[in-house]
């Protein structure tokens, strides 16, 4: 009988990825606070936030581009299916806190900036958690 392999625990990834996914999320949680502020009945737009999110929004693109080239061999089948559970769980979110504050929300503002952010979260989220090493680790052998 063969001997079993024991899997090399994943190497982690470079700190400039890292640093990167982080700073991903911090500008995405940024424009959707934007968009949340601008959502608002009665919100007039100052010149500098539609200035702000246009410029993070192609910041955030060119950063998932950049991640995905990054962290595409990183990405597993595992991690996939860790990507598909929080997706799960985004979505189910989303439709939580449009029944919670749907009413006091302009959706007309609200629904296509929170349709694109979501689309843009979705397909980075597997790159993002192998950018932070997130479900990498390796399994425990079996005894």
């Amino acid at each position: 009988m063969a001997a079993r392999k024991t899997p090399a625990p994943a190497e982690p990834s470079h700190p400039r990825v890292r640093r990167a996914a982080l700073w991903w999320l911090g500008g995405f949680f940024a424009s959707t606070a934007l968009l949340a502020a601008a959502s608002r009945p009665g919100y007039t737009p100052d010149p500098w936030s539609r200035g702000l999110d246009i410029g993070l929004v192609v910041v955030l693109v060119a950063v998932t581009v950049w991640l995905q080239s990054k962290t595409t061999e990183r990405v597993t089948l595992a991690l996939l299916w860790r990507a598909y559970s929080a997706a799960a769980l985004v979505a189910a979110a989303l439709i939580v806190g449009i029944w919670q504050y749907g009413p006091t929300l302009v959706l007309d503002t609200f629904m296509p900036g929170i349709a694109w952010r979501s689309w843009l979260l979705l397909y980075s989220l597997p790159h993002l958690l192998a950018a932070l090493n997130v479900g990498l680790e390796a399994p425990a052998p079996r005894p």
